[in-house]
C-alpha cells in the first residue's frame, strides 16, 4: 500500500483531548512473527469478484475511492464517479467538473446515502455538494476550511476531516448537520509541529464501532491511537503497541524542512507506525501499519490462546485459487466499507495471467473488485 506515500496531501498524527477519563486499552502486535503470505480464508468468511464492465467511454485506471452501497458499487476515478451494479455492469457516470454553481474543480472524496444520493467533497470549492442518482445537483454546504476526507455517519450527520494543517480554530475533525447545514462540533486539536510538514494522504479514517451500533472509530496515519467518536467528543479507545518500535513523540518535534526530509530521517530508524486501517469485530482486531518499510496487516484474535497473524500479504484462496496480493505492491489499495468489509481493486491483466487465460480475458480491461467479508465469531 505504497499509495499514500506518493500522495502528499493532508493527514497527520497529533494528540486529541478527551471529554472523559475512560481507560485506554493496549493492543500488542507481535512484530517478531511476520509471515510473507497467509491464506485469505484464515481471516475472511467470504470473498467474491466483481469484474467492472469496460467500454470505450468507461475506462477506470486511477481509482482513489470505492463505496459499496446497497447492490451498487461507486468508484471514483480521478474526478469522475462511476456507478456499477452488483455484477459489474456500468449504470451511469457522474462528472460535474466545471466552474458553475453545483460543479466542482476536484473530487477528492465522496459518500453515498441509503437513497443513492451522492455527497461529493470539493476541496478547492470548499464545499460539500449533493447529487441525485441521475446527476441532478440538489444542494450544497459551504466549508470555511480546507477538507480532506468525509464520512456520512447517518442520514443527518457528516464527519469532515481536514488533516494536519493548522487553521485559526485549531481543530481538525468537524461534524455537520446535513439538515441545518451547520457545523455542530469540532474536535481533535492540530499538532503545531506536524502541521508544518506532515502532509500525507491515506484512504481510510473511519470504521464502524463494534461496541456501539451507531458509533464510529476514528484513526489517522502516524498515530498509534484509535479513537471512539461519540456525541460527547472523540475519546481515545485503543493504543496499538508494535513491540518497542512505536515512534516516540519527540521524533515528530524535530525540525524538518518538509515531508521528504521527515521520511529520510524515518527510514534511518526501525520504527513501526500506523494507522490507515482499523477494524474491530467479534473475532478480533484488524490493523494495518508499516514496519521496516513494509506494509503489514495484523489480525489480533479475541479468543484466548489463539495465535495473532502479522503478514506482508495474502493469497486469495476463496475465489481466485491462491492469487497473491502483496501489500507492498504499488497497485494494492484497500478501501474500508461502512459494514467493515474490504474492497481491493485488482488488475484484470494480472488475474488473466495468473489463471492461464481462463478468467478475465482481454486487454485494457477495467479492474476486478475483490470484496472481502472478514471472519466473525458465531
Amino acid at each position: 500500500m505504497k499509495y499514500f506515500l506518493s500522495s502528499l496531501l493532508l493527514a497527520a498524527c497529533f494528540q486529541a483531548c478527551s471529554p472523559s477519563h475512560e481507560a485506554i486499552r493496549t493492543l500488542a502486535v507481535p512484530i517478531e512473527t511476520i509471515s510473507d503470505y497467509v491464506p485469505l480464508s484464515t481471516i475472511a468468511e467470504v470473498a467474491y469478484c466483481i469484474p467492472l464492465e469496460t467500454r470505450d467511454s468507461v475506462q477506470v485506471d486511477s481509482i482513489h475511492k470505492i463505496v459499496a452501497q446497497g447492490d451498487k458499487y461507486y468508484v471514483a476515478d480521478e474526478d469522475v464517479l462511476h456507478c456499477f451494479d452488483a455484477v459489474g455492469r456500468h449504470l451511469y457516470m457522474l462528472d460535474k467538473r466545471g466552474d458553475r454553481p453545483g460543479e466542482y474543480t476536484v473530487l477528492s472524496d465522496f459518500d453515498v446515502d441509503a437513497a443513492g444520493n451522492i455527497w461529493v467533497l470539493a476541496p478547492r470549492n470548499r464545499a460539500l455538494y449533493k447529487y441525485a442518482p441521475d446527476g441532478t445537483y440538489m444542494e450544497g454546504i459551504a466549508l470555511d476550511f480546507d477538507a480532506m476526507k468525509i464520512k456520512l455517519m447517518d442520514e443527518r450527520r457528516m464527519a469532515v476531516y481536514q488533516g494536519a494543517l493548522m487553521e485559526e480554530e485549531g481543530k481538525t475533525l468537524h461534524i455537520y448537520d446535513l439538515q441545518t447545514k451547520q457545523r455542530t462540533a469540532s474536535y481533535m486539536p492540530a499538532d503545531p509541529y506536524q502541521s508544518q510538514y506532515l502532509h500525507v494522504f491515506t484512504k481510510n479514517h473511519f470504521s464502524r464501532s463494534y461496541a456501539e451500533r451507531d458509533g464510529w472509530n476514528f484513526f489517522r496515519l502516524f498515530n498509534d491511537t484509535v479513537y471512539r467518536l461519540t456525541n460527547e467528543g472523540v475519546i481515545p479507545q485503543y493504543v496499538v503497541k508494535t513491540g518497542d518500535e512505536n515512534i516516540p513523540a519527540e521524533f515528530y518535534h524535530s525540525r524538518y524542512e518538509n515531508v521528504l526530509s521527515f521520511f529520510e530521517r524515518l527510514y534511518e530508524t526501525t520504527y513501526a507506525y500506523g494507522t490507515d486501517l482499523f477494524i474491530e469485530n467479534s473475532a478480533g482486531y484488524y490493523y494495518h501499519f508499516l514496519y521496516d518499510r513494509h506494509n503489514l496487516l495484523a489480525f489480533l484474535p479475541k479468543e484466548e490462546g489463539a495465535t495473532p497473524i502479522v503478514t506482508r500479504g495474502i493469497r486469495e484462496n476463496i475465489s481466485l485459487s491462491g492469487f497473491p496480493i502483496d501489500f507492498d505492491d504499488e497497485y494494492v489499495q484497500v478501501f474500508l466499507q461502512t459494514d467493515n468489509s474490504l474492497i481491493i481493486p485488482l488488475p484484470a491483466d494480472r488475474l488473466y495471467a495468473f489463471t492461464g487465460g481462463e478468467q478475465f480475458a482481454g486487454e485494457n480491461l477495467n479492474p476486478v473488485l475483490l470484496h472481502i467479508e472478514l471472519k466473525k465469531n458465531k
